[in-house]
């Protein structure tokens, strides 16, 4: 079965904005991102502790639905995470942030990758496709 993509009732598309944003967002969290760097999307090591949730591309999800994920890596149009089991939508909302500051983004599922020597189930590839009209 084939997941929706989110429609515009549940988010919007990045902006240039958006993505300004994004690289404050990383800033404050200690993350450089070098904007001048023609590879808008090259990934860094991002050990983070951030809100995630699934979602079946039609309703947002609730804040009892976000369980807490590690991330792997991000970049202003992607990030990669480690989830327990393989996800059970293609679309997800992802917090970025601090809690007083908290972004939250869909994100289409790119990759799964098992992650059986880690014990830490599956690796999780998304790419950046909205902003969420979520707040807490």
């Amino acid at each position: 079965m084939q997941i929706p993509a989110a429609s515009n009732d549940v988010s919007r598309p990045l902006t240039d904005s958006d993505s300004a944003e994004i690289r404050d967002i990383l800033a404050g969290m200690g993350v450089r991102i070098d904007s001048t760097d023609r590879r808008g999307s090259k990934r860094h090591a991002y050990p983070a502790v951030q809100p995630a949730a699934f979602f079946d591309g039609r309703a947002l999800p609730t804040r009892d639905m976000f369980e807490e994920v590690t991330c792997y890596n991000i970049s202003t149009g992607g990030v990669a995470f480690f989830w327990p089991e393989r996800p059970p939508t293609r679309q997800i909302v992802i917090g970025l942030g601090t809690p007083s500051k908290m972004t939250f983004l869909t994100a289409r599922v790119a990759h799964v990758t098992p992650q059986r020597d880690q014990g830490k189930g599956f690796l999780i590839g998304c790419v950046l496709t909205g902003r969420a009209n979520i707040s807490w």
